[in-house]
Formats: structure tokens, sequence, C-alpha cells
């Protein structure tokens, strides 16, 4: 006969738990789920709500294991909710930051990436869109990433690792993409792809795998096949895929950066920082 994982007391054969402490806990992980989510999103700080997490794990007679887990995935889905939602200025970021912080979020950890919980980065990408739609120069970390040769007064905003490039070409295809844009006020869209099977249509083949760099003036990549340089000016349109972007020129193929964020939904932020960098240039 072994012990209850919460109460510590003796439980039946076959079984590791208590019914009413299994209820219990899962009550009590329903709660900590309910005041990091209220509080990210209803302007509080960790310092105001972190005596009601520890009454709350403690009623509940939760792990540190649990409650983290508890904690850090509604803290995520909160955050990306709210930093998809609109551009999250640098007082909220600084808050939510802290929040982060208070529940012991390690967002370059293998954890984030296998929970799916990028929350905090959409939060980073949202803030970065917002200080460039007022005229701000993010701050820029070149820690291991390309250095291209930038023109005069140019200044470097966001850069990728792992970036996959598209071409659309004519050729019988199982896949296409196309995009539909949701209104959030103020003039601002964010985009959302979707997909198609049609059997002949134009589709998109890669050509390329490298970095990418958005500046105040051009979309730069450097690739194992190339490297070049699209300058703002002469794009006629952009277009959002849940993944990536769309860079459609005055001349030649119409072309998709894919950057690897495993599996997280990124094109919303690359379609809105590219088209805010865009008007800003002309």
């Amino acid at each position: 006969m072994g012990k209850c994982r919460y109460c510590q007391e003796k439980v039946g054969l076959f079984k590791d738990v208590h019914d009413v402490c299994l209820s219990n806990a899962e009550s009590n992980k329903k709660l900590l789920a309910e005041i990091i989510t209220e509080a990210i999103n209803g302007g509080r700080t960790f310092a105001e709500i972190e005596g009601a997490i520890e009454s709350t794990k403690s009623d509940g007679k939760l792990s540190k294991h649990d409650s983290r887990f508890t904690l850090i995935r509604a803290a995520s889905s909160a955050s990306q909710k709210l930093a998809v939602e609109t551009p999250v200025n640098d007082e909220y970021f600084e808050r939510i930051y802290g929040i982060f912080k208070g529940i012991d979020y390690d967002f370059q950890s293998q954890e984030v990436k296998e929970n799916g919980w990028f929350g905090f980065v959409a939060l980073l990408m949202s803030n970065t869109l917002y200080q460039v739609m007022n005229n701000k120069i993010p701050y820029y970390d070149d820690t291991g990433r390309m250095n291209f040769q930038l023109g005069r007064q140019e200044q470097r905003i966001f850069s990728t690792g792992r970036t996959i490039v598209a071409e659309y070409r004519d050729v019988t295809s199982s896949r296409s993409y196309q995009s539909v844009s949701l209104p959030v006020g103020g003039g601002l869209y964010y985009r959302v792809g979707a997909s198609s099977t049609p059997t002949h249509q134009t589709s998109l083949i890669q050509i390329d795998e490298g970095e990418m760099l958005l500046t105040t003036q051009a979309i730069y990549f450097g690739g194992q096949e190339s490297t070049f340089r699209i300058p703002y000016n002469t794009v006629l349109r952009f277009e959002a895929f849940t993944d990536g972007i769309g860079v459609f020129q005055n001349h030649g193929r119409g072309k998709v950066f894919i950057p690897d964020y495993s599996g997280m939904e990124v094109g919303w932020f690359f379609y809105n920082l590219a088209t805010s960098l865009a008007k800003q240039d002309n």
C-alpha cells in the first residue's frame, strides 16, 4: 500500500492518490491559471499576486513541478493572445516580463519548445513592433548573427536564425497558400495564413536556407546559395502566412521567408513589422 502523492497518507492498492486530493489539486491548478491570466490581462505585477500563488499552491498541496507547469502554461497562453491582438507597449512588456521571471520561465529552454510555451517570445515580438510603430529603434543583439553590409544611416531592427526561402513556381502541386486579414483597430491588420489543395497552380518551392535581417531600409538574406537585399521601395506588397512572410517586388518572382521558430506562428509579426518599416522608409 502506497502513499498519496498529495497528502502523503496511505492510499489503496494500485493507486497513488486519493480521489478527494486529486479533485482538490485540480481545482487549485485551475485557480492558479486564473490568477496568472487575470494578472497579465488586468495590469497586476508579480509582487501583487505572489501571496495568492503561494496560498493556492499550499491549499492544493501542489508540487513545485505541478504548480510551475500550470503557471507557465497559463502565462504563455495569455501573453500570446495579448501579443497578437495589439502591439504591447514598453510598460506592459516590463510588467509581464516580471511575472515570467517570478514563475521561473526560461524562454531559451528545451522545455519551452517541447511544450509550445511561446507566449514570452510573442510578447518580445509584439513589443518590438510597438517600438517600430512609434519610431523607436529596438534593442538589437547581434551575437552569433551574420554581418550584412548596411547602407548609410541604415539600422538593424530584427534578425532570425535558420530561415527557409521559397519561390513561387508554376508546377503541379498538392498544396497552396492564401491569407485573410483581421482588423484590430488603428489601421493595423494582422494577417493569418490559410491553405487549400488545388491540383494545378503556382506553388512554393524551397530555393535556399540561411538567415534573414530586417533593417530600417530593406530585408537582407544570407543563404547557402545566395545573398541578397530587398529594398522596401521595390516591394509591391507583403503577404502573411502562419509561419512566415511573402515578399512581392516590382520584378522577379515572389519569395516567401519562413523562419524556424519550432512551430510557433510568427507570420503576424513579420508581416506587420515589414509593413511598418516599409511605410516609414517611404
